[in-house]
């Protein structure tokens, strides 16, 4: 191990030899014409180049070896295939298609995997899909895949839940990296720039054999912009609006690569105003602006890539409380002197920005640096990430001392994985791999919801795939362990922090906790025909209970709760098992899928009831019900299918559909806790897509939508000590259009999409929605606050730079 990393620094600082190149054309199937500016990327090296006017393209500098090649072109489908380095003349036929089924899928696979031969279900999703949708952040931009749904807190705060299960049970990656940023808050998002964001890979079931604990529900890999071109260098400036609060966004970015050497850079701006909706009006405090940056540096050299990852993310958000007075309008608290007073907001105040004063309100900020190697040892090669990364998070909820955090949370992580990809032999291709990572998190508020803790990881893996004529078999094994050390603390009878002989509250306990598993995956594919796969798989997920549950004890702000955990919590273990199948023709593509996964001592919220069978309160820093950690045996089932209609000679036109139910249940309860809380409601997603391949004069692809999401009501609820609420049915139209304009040479210059969210404004409330269990509003007596009415949006992307 230190040979290979001690290469990594010796190799950066030579001259690379020669090594070996292929070269080949690409080409329209049936037509044999030739097609310019198709990308030919090499996943595994990370390079590539781009056909030239005749179709031709040649890429130099491989090592020794074979590697999957990726060919893509708008319009065309992928196409993926091996090639071995040296190799000339190589001929790729591309077929007009509008589905991707041969897709290039790295998450969760011992390498490279083709989406469809992949036993493991793995939803990708390309930028373009995000850019013709809107968003208010990163994990809304998800929601309309089969299985996607979020838990939020007004629209800039959202949680992404994988087939019922969320928070810690989903592990989010940063272009293969793990995000660690305080997942088990309600109250901030997931700490990338949406910007950045350049293709989406997501796991439906356990990722506990690659990622460790807490993938017990998937895995939501954001990947980053591929290097362009040897030679190249190209920038885009993004912009956009959105009418409902205001909300404004700029990205700028550049990268190159010349003689091996690539770079990136980024800059991100968000600015919202408060939301609205034909209920509430304008909800007070749901505003948000955010800051971001990024860089990178890399080297590619015959023996492999080395590259150097930067990323700060800052966001301050508004935490919405919801109350009001007699009339319906939200109230505020505001400094007079050494008071404090409750006072209405005006409309006009609503409609603008935040004010600074105005709490509570949340900063959150994280810093990342990540080195990525990749290094070729003949047929061999080692993979290499180290990071470290902070996240600081602060509440200010004072009047008096707007700029004083109450809760100030300060988490270091330092993480390292490594993997070793053997030699593929008698078509067997295997991984085996470790991780490790190590936290601190302090508190350095003068409020506490969790205790400050250290905490340790480890594991190991091995992972094998073979792919033989309609078979593709993959499986492994996983051993993890995690210590946690949970530190006391101590409060005099004026609140601030003392040791244990001056103590009139002990807050938190000491106390330290051993946790290990086992786990594992096995699974196969099989091509029935040429347009037919099946898929099963059967694995088992992990995962550790996070601090919060084990050690919480505090009001929980931006969630209507006070919080208690419980430090004897055992580890969640489930065994969940999916079966697939996938039919693609020249007319019609159907994806179906169905899931049964069993968790023993599955972690949840209850609420805790006083003698008289009302709301226990706890009044510490404002009054608040209280909710306990609890466990239970559980199960989930449900499913998922898309219909994708696209008649030929109509390829212009796209009616896509899809469908995604999940039951969550607990063994052996009565009916009013028999239910899993917080089980996204039944949804049914269709639209219709009309998308002429032929240009017109100087514009170019464009697309007109209009679409339906469809929520059926929940009624299987949490119904014990009025945890949860019913929440009715409904449903959105939303509408899309947009274009590329070009020169006179073809080259693309400007590239416009306009959607609206919500066209018939519909009044609605998300049974994720955390706003839905605000306060009730006295004017109306309905609890909570709805989410946002009709939106408006306008994106402009403007390319610059040798394309």
């Amino acid at each position: 191990m230190r040979q290979a990393l001690l290469s990594i620094c010796i190799f950066g600082f030579i001259s690379a030899v020669s090594g070996q190149s292929i070269n080949g054309i690409v080409r329209e199937e049936g037509s044999a014409r030739p097609l310019a500016y198709a990308s030919v990327f090499l996943p595994e090296l990370k390079t590539g180049s781009a056909t030239d006017s005749t179709g031709h393209f040649l890429i130099k500098g491989i090592p020794t070896g074979t590697f999957l090649m990726e060919v893509s072109l708008v319009g065309y489908a992928t196409k993926v295939m091996r090639i071995r380095s040296g190799e000339n003349d190589i001929i790729v036929e591309l077929a007009l298609s509008v589905t991707e089924m041969q897709e290039i899928v790295v998450t969760g696979a011992v390498s490279y995997t083709e989406r469809a031969r992949n036993p493991i279900p793995v939803i990708p999703m390309k930028r373009d899909i995000m850019l013709q949708n809107l968003s208010t952040n990163l994990i809304d931009a998800l929601t309309k895949q089969p299985g996607i749904n979020q838990i939020s807190t007004g629209p800039a705060i959202g949680k992404p839940v994988i087939r019922g299960l969320g928070y810690n049970r989903v592990v989010v990656l940063r272009n293969g990296m793990r995000q660690e940023g305080q997942q088990w808050g309600d109250e901030h998002g997931i700490e990338i720039d949406e910007y950045e964001v350049d293709r989406v890979e997501i796991i439906k079931g356990p990722g506990s054999l690659l990622y460790g604990s807490d993938a017990m529900a998937g895995v939501i890999n954001f990947l980053l912009p591929r290097p362009p071109a040897e030679g190249t260098s190209k920038g885009e400036w993004l912009t956009t609006y959105q009418s409902n609060g205001n909300f404004v966004g700029n990205s700028l970015n550049y990268s190159g690569m010349k003689n091996g050497f690539s770079w990136l850079t980024r800059f991100s701006q968000k600015k919202s105003g408060n939301y609205q909706n034909r209920y509430d009006g304008y909800v007070l405090n749901s505003g948000f602006e955010e800051f971001n940056g990024s860089a990178q540096i890399g080297i590619n050299r015959t023996w492999g890539f080395s590259n150097l990852q930067f990323s700060t993310f800052n966001q301050k958000l508004g935490l919405v409380d919801g109350e009001r007075d007699v009339h319906g309008n939200f109230v505020k608290s505001i400094a007079e002197g050494d008071s404090v007073r409750t006072v209405s907001v005006s409309e006009s105040e609503l409609k603008g920005y935040q004010n600074s004063s105005d709490v509570p309100y949340q900063r959150v900020n994280h810093n990342r640096i990540v080195w990525s190697n990749n290094i070729f040892f003949g047929e061999s090669n080692l993979l290499v990430n180290l990071g470290w990364q902070q996240n600081r998070r602060r509440e200010f909820g004072e009047p008096l001392t707007p700029d004083h955090p109450g809760q100030h949370f300060l988490l270091n992580t330092y993480n390292a994985d490594i993997k070793y990809f053997l030699p593929e032999a008698n078509g067997w291709n295997v991984s085996v791999g470790l991780s490790g990572q190590s936290q601190n998190n302090r508190n350095l508020g003068k409020e506490f919801l969790i205790p400050a803790y250290q905490s340790t990881d480890g594991g190991v893996f091995g992972f094998a795939q073979k792919q033989k004529d309609q078979w593709l078999i993959s499986g492994g094994l996983r051993y993890d362990f995690r210590h946690i050390h949970s530190e006391a603390l101590y409060l005099d009878a004026n609140g601030s922090v003392t040791d244990a002989a001056h103590a009139v509250v002990t807050r938190f306990t000491e106390f330290d906790r051993d946790f290990s598993a086992l786990t594992g995956s096995a699974g196969f594919s099989y091509q029935f025909s040429s347009v037919t796969i099946g898929r099963f798989n059967v694995s088992r997920g992990f995962r550790v209970p996070n601090l919060s549950e084990l050690g919480s004890n505090g009001k929980h702000e931006g969630t209507f709760r006070y919080e208690v955990g419980n430090s004897n919590l055992n580890p969640e273990t489930s065994m969940q098992v999916d079966l697939g199948v996938t039919v693609s023709t020249r007319h019609l593509t159907v994806d179906a899928s169905a899931f049964y996964n069993n968790i023993r001592d599955y972690i949840f919220l209850e609420k805790v009831l006083n003698k008289s069978g009302q709301d226990s309160i706890a009044n510490p820093s404002g009054p608040a019900p209280v909710y306990k950690f609890v466990q239970g045996n559980a199960y989930l089932y449900g499913g998922e299918i898309s219909v994708d209609v696209h008649p030929h000679p109509l390829d212009w036109l796209h009616f896509e559909n899809s469908f995604s139910y999940v039951i969550g249940a607990q063994l052996n309860q009565p009916d009013s806790m028999r239910n899993l809380p917080f089980m996204p409601a039944p949804k049914f997603q269709t639209e219709i897509r009309l998308q002429p391949s032929r240009n017109y004069g100087r514009i170019k692809q464009p697309y007109f939508k209009i679409d339906a999401s469809v929520f059926a009501a929940q009624n299987y609820i949490y119904e014990a000590y009025h945890t949860e609420t019913r929440t009715p049915g409904y449903y959105l139209i939303n509408l899309g259009t947009g274009c590329e304009f070009t020169d006179r040479k073809n080259n693309t210059m400007i590239r416009l999409f306009v959607t609206v969210s919500n066209l018939l404004d519909a009044g609605y409330q998300s049974h994720l929605s955390r706003l839905k269990y605000a306060p009730v509003n006295p004017a109306t007596g309905v609890q909570g606050i709805f989410n946002a009415g009709r939106n408006i949006s306008v994106k402009l992307v403007i390319p610059f730079g040798k394309q």
